[in-house]
């Protein structure tokens, strides 16, 4: 038995965000026509939803797939941040040997990936 598509908002973004630009307009209207005679407000915020950029996909799929990956990155950004403004040369050296890390993590995760092409 299918599963029935999710009805609130957030999950609703959710699911149309992580699919491919391109398919991004037929199943936001399909969902939107689904909702509308049981939510019409709903159908309405739903449709006012705009197509992803390439760019914008590709970083909802990686939040969407390696959340801690971006959560660490997020840190690691506010840590950077934090040492610039304090003028904290050690402390700098140190998160940047980090961002080379993280950057050559992801460069191995990317190649060891079989998943979804992001163009």
């Amino acid at each position: 038995m299918a599963s029935k598509p999710p009805t609130d908002f957030e999950a609703i973004t959710d699911a149309l965000y992580v699919l491919a630009p391109t398919a991004f307009t037929a199943a936001r209207n399909e969902r939107a026509d689904e909702v509308k005679k049981s939510d019409p407000q709903l159908a309405k915020a739903i449709r006012a939803l705009h197509r992803p950029t390439v760019a914008a996909w590709a970083a909802n799929l990686l939040a969407h797939r390696h959340h801690d990956l971006v959560r660490q990155l997020m840190d690691l950004g506010q840590a950077l941040r934090e040492a610039q403004e304090h003028l904290a040369g050690e402390q700098m050296r140190g998160l940047a040997d980090q961002r080379r890390l993280h950057r050559s993590a992801a460069r191995a995760r990317r190649s060891s990936s079989t998943g979804t092409a992001l163009v």
